[in-house]
């Protein structure tokens, strides 16, 4: 009887069980990618390093924060991305303020100490985006602090004012507790620790710099078609040069995933302790769509709109066109 040998094929999140919700079908195998066996890794993660696998393409599949794409494709390292936009969060959300600072609206950030962990992690870079081109923000006045200096990305706007902390340990954590001691005006970036949740909703020393960032939300989705995503599917260049039909294969896998956890959140059996949750996804479908939609074509604007500003930031010297920074199988998406 004739066997068919399957590609086993390393997935990597930092988070080997890669538990976004419109994943686990995949990672659990209730929906599979054709040919392939899937092998969870957690050896890389979203947050690349300077010895990185991802420099020679020595990896299968990665969970990459979208900060890090452009920079490495310009730099060299042999990613093909895949237009699987898994994580996505409001970059509105992530914009916190002293009170104390005479900060009334987003033209008062000029000339301000801002930190964050990273200058060019996703979120940071959706931020200064949003904020100069819908919010006319002079950005090339902030002043930042930063905690990682991954200098193997170089950042080319030699504008840019960044200090880096040189310990090498300084956390979200203690960013937010610099602000709240007043040694900064604001942060931006992320924040993922309930109890720092906790810290911005309920301090008075803190708040966000837009109450209303679900309205800025909508509103940015109903102008631009953007949900500011955060993390993006790349994939090794070496192994889509070798299986060129892999990379609309591994497509195609991830959108069964979705279409099956969307299933699963409206279904009567999908016990989540989430009261009234089938109503809030059936409301949600029902004001956006699927603001997590895959694709080239449904993420155009999207992208042109994150290589414009990455640019424009200094995060690549190079501007590319989608079909230098994406695999070839899925530029018909």
């Amino acid at each position: 009887m004739a066997t068919t040998n399957k590609l086993d094929l390393e997935i990597s999140s930092g988070y080997a069980s890669m538990t976004y919700e419109i994943v686990r079908p995949l990672m659990e195998g209730r929906t599979a990618i054709e040919g392939v066996d899937l092998r969870p890794v957690n050896e890389l993660g979203p947050t690349p390093t300077g010895d990185s696998r991802m420099k020679t393409g020595d990896f299968g599949l990665c969970d990459l924060n979208m900060g890090y794409w452009l920079a490495a494709i310009d730099q060299g390292w042999d990613i093909v991305g895949l237009p699987l936009f898994v994580k996505r969060k409001s970059a509105y959300w992530y914009m916190i303020v002293r009170n104390d600072r005479g900060i009334a609206g987003p033209k008062d950030l000029e000339g301000r100490r801002i930190a964050t962990r990273s200058f060019r992690s996703a979120i940071v870079t959706w931020c200064r985006g949003l904020l100069k081109n819908r919010h006319g923000v002079d950005t090339s006045t902030f002043r930042w602090l930063v905690t990682d200096a991954e200098d193997f990305f170089p950042i080319y706007d030699q504008s840019a004012n960044v200090e880096v902390v040189q310990d090498g340990k300084t956390s979200v954590k203690d960013h937010l507790q610099r602000l709240l001691d007043g040694e900064i005006d604001a942060f931006l970036g992320d924040v993922s620790d309930p109890e720092l949740f906790g810290w911005v909703e309920s301090d008075s020393r803190i708040r966000r710099l837009f109450p209303d960032y679900q309205d800025e939300d909508l509103r940015l989705w109903r102008d631009e078609s953007i949900l500011t995503p955060v993390h993006m599917m790349v994939m090794s260049g070496k192994l889509d040069r070798e299986h060129p039909d892999l990379a609309r294969r591994v497509y195609d896998g991830f959108e069964a995933s979705k279409a099956q956890a969307h299933y699963d959140l409206l279904r009567d059996r999908g016990s989540f302790s989430v009261l009234y949750l089938r109503e809030f996804v059936e409301k949600q479908f029902k004001q956006w769509g699927d603001p997590y939609v895959y694709g080239i074509s449904a993420n155009k604007r999207m992208l042109d709109w994150y290589i414009g500003i990455s640019h424009e930031q200094g995060i690549m010297k190079n501007r590319y066109a989608l079909s230098d920074v994406f695999a070839a199988g899925t530029l018909d998406t």
